[in-house]
């Protein structure tokens, strides 16, 4: 997930990259059963291009609240909307269940996805990266390697000390305040 704002990445970034934000809906919103008609229609069409519009657009599309896993459990109601997510769709491309289900032509599909379609993110549109959870500092090592190698192979080690110093956990946050 990316998070456009003032905080994490800037917005003006995000514009000019086609960062775009979520559509929250709900169970009794008017614009829910049309949209999963369309999206259940589409599936079925032989107009690929209508389709595939419509599949996009079912992919910038997330509920308003639900649950999730959270700390080893399923937390009821979470409120997504709070998370004011904006996301980063790189083109239609679209799996059934059964192609989703093979690990290798998942994986094919991941590695030319991530060849293709990056979305490079330079050192300077980054102000934080939070670990919504980190259970223990191997959580914040890991990433802190990761960053190091990828920034600096696409960067300068300099750039990637500056982001990787940009790493925090949320329960750091609460500690603080």
């Amino acid at each position: 997930m990316l998070r456009l704002s003032d905080k994490l990445l800037t917005k003006e970034w995000g514009l000019d990259n086609g960062v775009a934000p979520v559509t929250y809906t709900h169970t009794k919103a008017r614009t829910r059963k049309p949209l999963t008609r369309l999206t259940a229609r589409a599936t079925k069409s032989n107009d690929e291009n209508t389709a595939n519009d419509l599949k996009l657009l079912a992919a910038y599309t997330k509920p308003f609240e639900g649950a999730e896993w959270r700390r080893n459990r399923v937390e009821q109601h979470v409120p997504f909307y709070d998370e004011r997510e904006w996301r980063y769709v790189p083109e239609p491309t679209f799996l059934d269940r059964k192609t989703y289900s093979n690990s290798s032509m998942r994986s094919s599909l991941h590695k030319r996805l991530a060849k293709d379609y990056a979305l490079p993110i330079p050192p300077d549109a980054i102000w934080y990266l939070i670990l919504p959870f980190a259970k223990n500092e191997n959580n914040v090592l890991e990433l802190h390697d990761y960053i190091m190698r990828l920034y600096a192979r696409r960067y300068s080690r300099k750039d990637a000390v500056l982001v990787a110093s940009t790493i925090m956990t949320v329960d750091c946050i609460q500690d603080d305040v």
